[in-house]
């Protein structure tokens, strides 16, 4: 990920291949070695022959590569054809016998057949690269000024400004202007020592990865808002190209790798379907496409659900929908795409907490989910979860189909849930970016804490003590469990509470057709129930400032009001307990996280209520932790702070039954079979 990581260089990626391959037969050469000690010399003696020979031969590909002299994609399948028939052979032999020791050496030489056919020798584990179109814009603002120079023409358009700032049909001229006058790039070639540290950075890991495009084939860009953008990447790659000397005639619109845009904001999943059709109009992108044979787009990555709040998660199944029809269309208008797929990179924008959802169960069932359900606290529910979803369609595909499925049969419903979807997210974006709310989060929070807490894999902490928000997803999952009330899921729902009554009438209708509104009105309920509005209270009372009352006074307001319009997503007869219950709470004065809790009983949500019940000591826990940080912020009380967030991690990512109960139509379908199966007679 080298957007906004300056230490993802051509020298740190270099030394990934190397790595990589040594790990690999540093595997295998043990595997061997584990192998050859347990045969029998005498009886062996063939056997361990040929077994030596792949050992050598491992270990003077693993002192080329100390050398320099690495796998690419093709060498590795050449070795694989070569070593492969032999285990093949000799696991063969050694399975035939009757003699329990040789069968234990031919499972072990089985396994080793298997992962080598498997992994290989190549170790092109890092398939995509991310970069952002700013810095790519930061890179030609460089490049042209230094042509300004020379070039009165250039000079002429920029009028003084940035790239950045150019109008749309200016970036394009001045991107045309380097695509076909070679005289542009040899005046590059001559300023190359005057580029900007940032620029030759971004050239040297440019013609890295175009050296190595079989490491890294795919090629993400983030903050797309149009297809000059991937113009813009592609003139940097040949660019790069040329000042290596490898650029030939006719590659200068040729796309070495597969574009991949990242809708990151919700202005990129409202205007994807242009980007989307501009990519298979382009005709270097669209043949690159029939060449790999599927085309990708990344869809919601964390900072989306973080701007655009629950609902949001919307707009991604809509842009699924719209790339489906989209790519139905141009499979028509060019035959040569027939085959291509569509592969949506799913990250964790509008899934609660960076867990449950489809995307976070998309991720658990590749190679690397055992990891993942281990690292989030949850290893014994791996399996159950393979055994239901193993050959089975994606969640968010078949959430699609019933967003497809909702417009064909209830076509007013799917009216209303684009108001809704439209209503709530700008709703909860003018929340977010309000002063005061920011004011408040800044009483309520600790930015010395956040240091701590919203640090990245590609990067350190990120502060703004102006706007708390303005840090990485990950740190806003941790602030607004510091905080102790949860408005970044439950005042996404503050858009419904001025929907108008023809709307609202839709609610139970889209609750039953849709597993995506189960998702997030249970989300809604679990997160106003942990909200803890009394504390907030005791910090806020003794400050003097008017607006952080005023402003805290709204939010618990609108929480109220969210629990009650909530209640209009069920059914008549839960609507009748729930309004029951809700009298009774109000005569009685209950906060709001109790007054939730208690409602999920009055729905029936027994799971959800019991799970609820059992986390909320770990809430009470954290915020404790920081109030006692608060009075007394010393080493140890920062420790205590970080185990009461880190030390169970569920806290992070809600009640498990979401997932379950949110689950569509395939665990339908899973349900029925396992039904059937338990009718039918025994064989």
């Amino acid at each position: 990920d080298c957007d906004g990581n300056h230490n993802i260089t051509k020298k740190t990626m270099s030394s990934i291949i190397p790595l990589q391959q040594n790990a690999i037969l540093d595997l295998y050469i043990t595997r061997l070695q584990t192998i050859l000690r347990e045969l029998d010399t005498t009886q062996h003696a063939s056997e361990m022959k040929q077994l030596q020979r792949m050992h050598d031969y491992f270990q003077r590909c693993a002192r080329s590569i100390d050398v320099g002299i690495w796998f690419d994609v093709a060498s590795s399948k050449k070795t694989q054809e070569r070593v492969l028939p032999i285990l093949d052979k000799l696991r063969a032999t050694f399975q035939k016998s009757l003699n329990i020791h040789e069968q234990i050496r031919g499972q072990e030489l089985s396994d080793l057949h298997d992962l080598i056919n498997l992994a290989g020798f190549f170790g092109g584990l890092k398939q995509y690269m991310r970069q952002t179109t700013q810095l790519n814009q930061r890179v030609l603002n460089d490049l042209l000024i230094l042509l300004s120079k020379d070039h009165t023409d250039v000079q002429t358009l920029m009028n003084h400004r940035t790239y950045s700032a150019l109008a749309l049909h200016e970036k394009q001229t001045l991107l045309r202007w380097l695509r076909t006058e070679p005289h542009y790039f040899q005046t590059l070639k001559q300023h190359q020592a005057q580029f900007q540290e940032e620029t030759q950075q971004e050239m040297e890991r440019l013609s890295f990865i175009r050296e190595h495009a079989d490491l890294f084939p795919n090629y993400i860009t983030s903050d797309t808002e149009n297809k000059t953008n991937f113009d813009e990447m592609l003139i940097l790659f040949r660019l790069s190209s040329f000042l290596s000397s490898t650029l030939r005639i006719g590659q200068i619109r040729e796309h070495a790798l597969n574009t991949i845009p990242l809708c990151e904001t919700p202005k990129d999943l409202k205007h994807f379907d242009t980007l989307f059709s501009a990519m298979l109009e382009d005709t270097s992108i669209r043949n690159k496409i029939i060449e790999n044979g599927f085309v990708s787009y990344v869809s919601g990555p964390s900072d989306l659900g973080k701007k655009g709040g629950i609902f949001v998660y919307i707009s991604l199944l809509r842009a699924q929908h719209q790339a489906l029809d989209l790519l139905k269309t141009y499979q028509q208008k060019y035959p040569e795409l027939k085959h291509v797929q569509l592969r949506v990179l799913l990250g964790y924008g509008g899934d609660y907490k960076r867990r449950h959802g489809s995307s976070a169960n998309e991720l658990h069932s590749t190679q690397q989910g055992l990891e993942a359900w281990r690292v989030l606290g949850a290893t014994g529910a791996y399996p159950a979860f393979l055994h239901r979803v193993v050959g089975q369609p994606s969640e968010s595909y078949l959430r699609v189909q019933e967003l497809t499925m909702l417009a064909t049969k209830h076509p007013q419903a799917f009216k209303a849930l684009n108001m809704i979807e439209a209503q709530a997210t700008t709703t909860y974006q003018h929340f977010i970016e309000s002063q005061p709310n920011k004011n408040l989060l800044l009483k309520l929070t600790s930015l010395s804490l956040e240091k701590r807490l919203n640090i990245s894999s590609r990067a350190g902490a990120k502060i703004d003590r102006e706007d708390p928000t303005n840090v990485r997803a990950i740190g806003v999952v941790n602030l607004y469990l510091i905080t102790g009330i949860q408005w970044d899921v439950f005042m996404s729902a503050a858009g419904l509470l001025d929907l108008p009554s023809s709307t609202l009438e839709h609610f139970p209708c889209l609750f039953t057709e849709l597993t995506v509104m189960k998702d997030v009105t249970y989300k809604i309920l679990f997160t106003l129930a942990v909200s803890n509005f009394p504390r907030a209270w005791r910090h806020i009372n003794q400050e003097t400032d008017a607006s952080l009352h005023a402003t805290l006074a709204h939010i618990e307001t609108s929480a109220k009001l969210i629990l009650i319009q909530s209640i209009l997503f069920f059914s008549p007869t839960q609507q009748e307990k729930a309004h029951t219950y809700l009298e009774k709470a109000h005569q009685s004065k209950l906060p709001v996280h109790t007054i939730a809790l208690g409602l999920m009983d009055a729905l029936g949500l027994d799971r959800l209520a019991k799970e609820t019940r059992e986390l909320l000591p770990h809430y009470t826990c954290v915020t404790e932790a920081v109030d006692a940080y608060k009075t007394d912020p010393t080493p140890d009380v920062i420790e205590n702070v970080l185990l009461a967030l880190r030390g169970f991690p569920a806290i992070a990512a809600g009640p498990d039954c979401i997932a379950e109960l949110t689950s569509p139509l395939r665990n339908k379908a899973f349900i029925q079979q396992e039904k059937q199966s338990e009718k039918a007679p025994a064989m």
